[in-house]
């Protein structure tokens, strides 16, 4: 008997053994997942394989599991598209929409507990911040939309980021270690004027101040930190 060495007719070994050839594809799909007005072609063993929340739905005692078809809610269409197909592929990188996308993915991910895409999400966040501090430190005005926007997405989107929030605040303090003081008057002009805006941010912010400078009457911007 001649050996089988390909799952599907003409299809080479090397691309089944990739997964990723089969994300959103009808080929071998047992489940449809529906989200708003899209669809994505899905395969229950790889999405358990990754995910907590889809090994319970699938193998669990829900009506999902013996459904060929789900639908899913409330999830932003883009970021659950991206999500899903990073369970296909375990290197990935964001191709476009910045941070407030990779905060999206990580709320996805978080959601329906992709584990490792919600580790790289943090990690890409937490690179992009760095570099969007050093832009800020350069450029300046036109830089500073871009910062009030990740706040915005971190502390007034559909559900808040705390721990996102804990280590942005981190990464902030840490590289700009004269955030308060004249050596940084860019990211200075950034942070008060979302405090100003985003009151939790503000209150995360207090302890880094009182730490930097020791409380507010040594500050040099002590009256810009009055809310």
């Amino acid at each position: 008997m001649a050996q089988q060495n390909n799952i599907v007719q003409g299809a080479p070994a090397t691309n089944v053994a990739s997964s990723r050839s089969f994300a959103d594809s009808p080929t071998l799909s047992d489940v449809t997942i529906k989200f708003g007005e899209h669809t994505f072609h899905a395969h229950k063993v790889v999405l358990a394989m990754k995910s907590d929340w889809f090994r319970a739905a699938f193998c669990g005692n829900f009506i999902e599991s013996g459904q060929s078809e789900i639908t899913l809610h409330g999830d932003d269409p883009d970021a659950l598209r991206f999500v899903l197909q990073t369970a296909y592929e375990d290197t990935w990188t964001p191709e476009t929409g910045g941070i407030p996308f990779l905060l999206r993915v990580y709320r996805v991910s978080a959601k329906y507990q992709l584990e490792s895409t919600k580790k790289k999400a943090m990690r890409f966040i937490l690179a992009t911040f760095r570099r969007l501090l050093r832009k800020i430190d350069q450029k300046g005005d036109e830089m500073l939309d871009d910062f009030m926007k990740v706040m915005l997405e971190i502390y007034d989107g559909e559900e808040p980021l705390p721990a996102i929030a804990e280590d942005i605040i981190d990464v902030l303090c840490d590289q700009s270690p004269g955030v308060f003081s004249i050596r940084s008057p860019n990211v200075h002009k950034a942070v008060v004027d979302t405090s100003k805006q985003i009151a939790a941010f503000a209150q995360d912010m207090l302890p880094k101040i009182m730490l930097t400078v020791g409380n507010r009457d040594t500050s040099p911007y002590s009256s810009d930190l009055s809310y």
